[in-house]
């Protein structure tokens, strides 16, 4: 055998020795782990059942945040699209697909989360939500979701988010016609007179979003307390000294030509264009004029309202845990989780309202232009009517408005006195109530 064939078979044998050995040695390393080490048992992750709109939004929106950090918790969403489309009522559904899935945490409209509490179908948070986050939750809030039972004082919902209605204005054109700027704290005929001094002017002195008079009509009488269906949703009542009056009120500003109405156009908007003095709008609004570069100088202030010293309130997204609930501390632990560690988080992803806690950065700043939504109270009554209607079908909102924008346009137009169409307009809701009765047996 040649040198270099001698060479080549030490090396393999070399190798094949290393390899041996190095086999050998990893048995005996796992074999010693075997004996020394316990086999470790990883806790099953808790599954939470979540009713929430659908489970893509969900994760989007919160779940995937949560898992990075309570990973032990997973969840099942529960979703709540059946609850409409069909014609029967919203809340109906709703109860029926509560006792059938039996969700753990629930994310409801503030009226949903008020029929669960009322039915006793919610747990009180007080005892399960650590001291920081009940102290955060704005006094105006818990007010709204106070209980209405004697003797009741638990908290059984937190909201999110909310939302209110602003008074945005044009500074330019206030300025040019010399006309002074609206302030916070006005009453509905305050900002009624102040839109009318621009009759006559190219600026219209009110831009409203609204379905025509109808909507600006119930949304004076409702801050106002005046109620038009009655708890039990038997009655409507509009043919009344009260209302008669918020339509005389009103009605001015469509005979001055001072209202500007939405025209269902994508991008039309004369408040931006510079083409109307005021608008009401929401917290989506208000960001969307800070991104955008218009062309004149605006300000905020509270809307009008019967009590200026209310604001009006919407409760985003109220998150309540069952009673039945059997993972009910894993359901507080998430609550926790969004309204205290995912604040950056709910300020970057809400777009439409401002997190409903006093550790947002507005609620600590007394100079921001929102501050206010923190600190006065809301009123209770701006959302009473609407509220109530949820429990009627959808077929009966759909008819029920059709009448009332047309009977109330007629009325602004001068075509129908104004108790002659506030009677029609109660004559008809009422025998649409009597309908839907009849179909429910």
């Amino acid at each position: 055998m040649n040198n270099c064939n001698k060479s080549y078979s030490r090396g393999r044998w070399r190798f094949v020795t290393l390899a041996l050995t190095l086999t050998t040695l990893a048995a005996v390393l796992s074999c010693c782990s075997d004996v020394r080490r316990e086999p470790e048992d990883k806790p099953a992750a808790q599954e939470l059942k979540v009713l929430y709109a659908d489970r893509e939004s969900f994760y989007r929106d919160y779940g995937n945040f949560i898992m990075l950090r309570l990973p032990d918790i997973q969840f099942k969403v529960i979703p709540t699209a059946s609850l409409y489309g069909g014609d029967r009522p919203a809340n109906e559904v709703l109860t029926e697909l509560i006792t059938e899935r039996r969700p753990d945490l629930m994310f409801l409209l503030p009226h949903q989360q008020r029929l669960l509490q009322q039915r006793r179908e919610l747990l009180p948070l007080d005892g399960l939500l650590d001291e920081d986050t009940l102290a955060n939750v704005p006094a105006n809030v818990k007010a709204l979701l106070a209980s209405d039972r004697e003797g009741d004082s638990g908290l059984y919902g937190v909201p999110t988010s909310f939302n209110t209605e602003l008074l945005l204005y044009n500074k330019d054109l206030f300025a040019n016609s010399g006309i002074p700027l609206p302030s916070g704290g006005m009453s509905w005929q305050s900002f009624i007179d102040l839109a009318r001094r621009f009759a006559g002017s190219t600026a219209a002195g009110f831009y409203s979003m609204g379905s025509g008079p109808a909507s600006l009509t119930l949304k004076v009488g409702s801050s106002e307390g005046l109620a038009y269906v009655n708890k039990e949703r038997t009655a409507m009542t509009f043919d009344t000294a009260g209302w008669a009056k918020v339509v005389e009120k009103i009605k001015p500003l469509y005979e001055d030509g001072v209202v500007l109405e939405a025209s269902g156009a994508l991008f039309d908007d004369p408040f931006l264009d510079g083409k109307a003095a005021m608008t009401i709008r929401g917290v989506d609004y208000y960001r969307q004029l800070e991104r955008t570069n218009v062309p004149f100088k605006w300000g905020v202030a509270p809307a009008p309202g019967g009590d200026p010293s209310r604001i009006p309130l919407d409760l985003m997204e109220v998150m309540a845990i069952s009673r039945d609930s059997v993972n009910a501390e894993a359901a507080a632990a998430v609550i926790q989780f969004i309204m205290n560690d995912s604040l950056n988080v709910l300020e970057k992803s809400i777009k439409s309202a401002l997190p409903a806690t006093l550790a947002s950065p507005i609620s600590q700043d007394p100079e921001h232009p929102l501050h206010f939504m923190y600190t006065q109270s809301a009123n209770p009554n701006f959302r009473l009517n609407e509220e109530r209607l949820q429990g009627l079908s959808e077929s009966f909102l759909r008819d029920y408005t059709a009448f009332l924008m047309d009977q109330m346009q007629k009325i602004v137009d001068g075509q129908l006195d104004v108790r002659e169409g506030l009677h029609s307009i109660e004559e008809y809701s009422n025998a649409l109530l009597g309908s839907e009765r009849s179909k429910g047996g």
